[in-house]
Formats: structure tokens, C-alpha cells, sequence
């Protein structure tokens, strides 16, 4: 147990810092439909040490609780290159 918690501790550090970037902008905005359900999504832009951008989006009020991250990388022209998604 005590390795695991190490293990796990050494990657949040880690990728702490290999992916350090600077906060460019932030914000939010909410979806509703026609049958009553309401999407609210939060979004943050990096902009990444080399050049580019990387895009992180937040989907909140998913069914079953489930949590979506919506990452995107970006040119400097904001073009995306490459599109991934986590799900908690």
C-alpha cells in the first residue's frame, strides 16, 4: 500500500511539473436542452512552454455522476492537433 501511495505521489508531482503552463483564460458556460437537462462545462487555456496551447474542458452534470475532461492541443493559431478525453 505504502509503495502505491509513493508511486502515485511521484507522478502528480512529476507531470506537476513537466506540464507546467501559464494560465492564458478561463470560463464557463452552460447548455440546457428541451428535456430539462442542464450541461455546464468549464474550460481553461494553457498556453504550453514550447509553442501552442492546451485547452482543458470540464463537462459537468453527466448522468451516473460521470466526469469529462475534454483535452486539446493547439497550434498558436489555435488550431487543434490532437483531441483526447479522460473520464472519471
Amino acid at each position: 500500500m505504502n509503495k502505491l501511495v509513493v508511486i502515485l505521489l511521484f507522478f502528480v508531482l512529476a507531470g506537476s511539473v513537466c506540464f507546467a503552463q501559464d494560465k492564458v483564460a478561463e470560463g464557463e458556460y452552460q447548455i440546457s436542452s428541451a428535456g430539462a437537462h442542464k450541461t455546464a462545462t468549464k474550460w481553461v487555456l494553457f498556453a504550453k512552454p514550447s509553442s501552442g496551447y492546451r485547452l482543458e474542458s470540464e463537462i459537468q452534470n453527466q448522468p451516473a455522476g460521470l466526469r469529462v475532461v475534454q483535452i486539446e492541443e493547439l497550434t498558436e493559431q489555435l488550431i487543434p492537433t490532437a483531441v483526447g478525453y479522460e473520464l472519471y
